[in-house]
């Protein structure tokens, strides 16, 4: 197991444990003067659920249980440094940890109970939730595979999506299907996938690798980049459905091809349509959200893990750069009798492949 990165776990975990008891209290007291109340489960049926078929619902993973268990991101990096190091500290890694998701997740558990709240961890830590590890808000006591969130057994482990057998028929809250491995007469095999056919000697005898053409597409992020109520089904966040009526999956431009590059080579697909290279892809996973970077980064600094401080900052820098790069400000000046009466301002999406905000806009802001 990899030192360094159970420290920065231990790092992150110790700031953001604290972060996240000042915030939920501040959303609890929200809550409560705001008079919510805690609705049961099972109201009137707008959609048909087969609970056999999704058995985490609302959270709509599927896991194709077998003896084979998920790994840790740790053992990953053993022969694998350059994407564990890459993937450290982003988006991904701390998506359960977020103190602002950790928050959130707390006001909805306490409005309607974990059975609802489940949702929303199935896509921040989908192992701790098919496992059963998860039982709502808060960090402690967990296991480091269910603090990884999305994590390189997550993405390398879904086998399939369920798109069109959801209530809506449409990508939403989860709908992939999770294969770590399978059971062989020898006993369970671990099965990774990736885009690319396997090289000789992939995996080097601890895992099976395969070629999964799904994990070139937009459709592998669309499980839990549109989020929907989860039992009138109308869209909470509609990141997918953004993109797929815009001009960049015309062109054929997908999620990968701008979130898991550097600067540079997201401006070119944006601005000339033009997929990367293939050793230009990385897995920083990098958006907009510099606000978790900052706070991150505060917690590595606090714990003395100056490195993965450095790892952090480079992502926030990275995040700024990129939301500087995806919109153009226009101002024009208004004259009255010779005089400024007013400034108006125009914001214009320029590179973005989809809403400029998007995600969960009510907590969203552009300034």
């Amino acid at each position: 197991m990899n030192g360094r990165a159970v420290r920065s776990g231990r790092a992150v975990k110790t700031i953001f444990s604290t972060t996240v008891s000042l915030f939920v209290g501040f959303l609890l007291l929200a809550a409560g003067t705001a008079g919510l109340s805690s609705p049961a489960y099972g109201g009137p049926s707008y959609f048909s659920v087969d609970r056999e078929f999704y058995p985490y619902y609302p959270s709509l993973i599927k896991w194709d249980r077998s003896g084979a268990g998920f790994t840790a991101p740790e053992v990953c990096s053993g022969c694998h440094p350059k994407q564990y190091e890459e993937w450290t500290g982003s988006v991904h890694a701390l998506a359960f940890q977020d103190p602002v998701y950790q928050g959130e997740l707390n006001l909805a558990f306490k409005a309607v109970g974990h059975d609802i709240s489940r949702q929303c961890e199935g896509c921040h830590s989908p192992a701790g939730v098919v496992t059963g590890e998860i039982k709502g808000p808060g960090v402690e006591g967990l296991s480091p595979m269910a603090l990884a969130g999305v994590s390189c057994d997550i993405c390398h482990s879904i086998s399939g999506v369920t798109h069109g057998q959801t209530p809506t028929g449409e990508p939403e809250n989860g709908s992939f299907i999770l294969s770590p491995g399978k059971d062989t007469p020898q006993g369970p095999k671990l099965v990774k996938r990736g885009p690319y056919a396997p090289s000789d000697g992939c995996g080097m005898g601890f895992h099976e690798c395969l070629e999964s053409p799904l994990h070139l597409k937009a459709d592998l992020c669309a499980s839990c980049h549109q989020v929907y109520h989860y039992e009138k089904h109308f869209p909470i966040e509609a990141t997918y459905s953004e993109w797929k009526k815009g001009p960049y999956a015309q062109k054929g431009i997908y999620c990968q091809d701008c979130h898991m590059v550097e600067i540079e080579t997201f401006i070119r697909s944006a601005d000339a349509f033009k997929k990367p290279e293939r050793k230009e892809y990385r897995h920083y996973f990098n958006g907009a959200n510099y606000l978790l970077y900052y706070l991150a980064e505060a917690a590595a600094i606090k714990a003395g893990d100056k490195e993965l401080a450095t790892n952090l900052k480079t992502k926030f820098d990275m995040a700024v750069k990129r939301l500087q790069m995806a919109a153009d400000l226009e101002l024009y000046p208004v004259y009255r009798a010779g005089s400024l009466a007013e400034i108006k301002v125009r914001v214009r999406n320029i590179r973005a492949g989809h809403n400029l905000p998007t995600s969960l806009t009510n907590i969203r802001e552009m300034w």
